[in-house]
């Protein structure tokens, strides 16, 4: 079996869980860009100036787009069980709940997740799950910017991790609303480490 009939083979068996960019409306959800496995080494700024230069339209709007950098310490991971339509609806939350926004051109915030779900006493820094790969799911964006938001970071997270991670990329539709968040992740990454082990090994 070819490359090409395996990613085929692979696609059909896995139909309901993808819908191809072109064939969905351009923009679905609120605009939150979610970053999973983001290497503590890429500093806030320069994420909120690389999704500023990838999505210029989206980002000079009033609602801008939330960006949230997402770990999996125990504090997080009743956020990561909630559905995905859930987890992007507390990143709005987070929004309102935020203070004034600076007057600059593009309105970008960028934060690290923090427990809103349950209070609790947890207060280890170390990671209970991290996904095979970085990645970026973008909600609310169009195709246009969503690709180059994922072409400027990825670039940015194979350098900084000296080539070592490939990060992957998705973006919001209605099949995954439903799910937790931690499986949507799982399966994004499993399905981008496959993809790329298949390409490696022909």
């Amino acid at each position: 079996m070819g490359i090409m009939d395996q990613i085929s083979s692979f696609f059909e068996s896995r139909s309901e869980d993808f819908v191809p960019m072109e064939s969905m409306d351009d923009k679905f959800g609120p605009p939150v860009v979610l970053l999973f496995g983001m290497p503590d080494g890429i500093e806030n700024e320069e994420i909120k100036d690389m999704v500023s230069d990838g999505a210029p339209l989206a980002s000079s709007t009033e609602t801008g787009i939330q960006v949230k950098r997402i770990c999996g310490s125990p504090s997080n991971l009743k956020w990561m069980e909630l559905s995905m339509k859930e987890a992007l609806e507390h990143c709005i939350d987070d929004f309102v709940d935020a203070p004034a926004k600076l007057n600059t051109s593009y309105n970008v915030q960028v934060s690290t997740l923090k427990n809103k779900i349950e209070e609790d006493s947890a207060t280890e820094d170390e990671e209970l799950w991290k996904p095979s790969c970085p990645v970026i799911y973008c909600s609310g964006l169009s195709n246009k910017e969503t690709m180059a938001i994922y072409n400027i970071l990825a670039s940015e997270i194979y350098e900084e991790t000296g080539g070592m991670a490939r990060a992957a990329c998705a973006k919001a539709v209605p099949p995954a609303m439903e799910k937790p968040v931690m499986q949507v992740i799982t399966e994004i990454a499993g399905d981008h480490m496959e993809a790329i082990e298949n390409k490696d090994s022909s």
